[in-house]
């Protein structure tokens, strides 16, 4: 009996794919289990060198794409900010939503991504990273 005959006369239905006419009735050719777990090995390798390649690649297009459309902001001490509150409220339209709640003042640049800010509103000063 070949594999499509027996999940025929097994499941009493036809295949949903033809997967059992494309394979057919392959045997595998005896191998000892150090062959079997070198090829094995060796394919892996292969494998995941291949992946590392391609996501590289894609790790590099994705760089070049964000670099390309940032717009890097500078804030010097005593600049007033408006601070990016990321807060959504649910059954509210986000179009009347207010994303920018508080304004601020630059007490410290730390480095080129994350100010030390202070607002009347808060109790203490807080670090806020440039995309905020």
């Amino acid at each position: 009996m070949t594999g499509l005959s027996l999940y025929v006369v097994m499941m009493g239905r036809q295949p949903c794919w033809n997967i059992g006419l494309l394979l057919g009735n392959k045997t595998e050719e005896a191998k000892s289990v150090p062959e079997y777990t070198a090829n094995m090995l060796d394919r892996l390798h292969k494998v995941h060198n291949l992946v590392r390649e391609h996501l590289g690649a894609a790790a590099q297009y994705m760089s070049t794409w964000y670099n390309n459309t940032t717009k890097p902001a500078t804030f010097c001490n005593g600049d007033r900010v408006r601070i990016y509150n990321a807060a959504h409220r649910s059954g509210r339209c986000p179009k009347w939503q207010f994303w920018y709640g508080d304004v601020g003042t630059i007490k410290k640049k730390l480095n080129d991504a994350t100010y030390l800010v202070s607002c009347p509103n808060w109790r203490e000063d807080r670090l806020i990273h440039a995309d905020k």
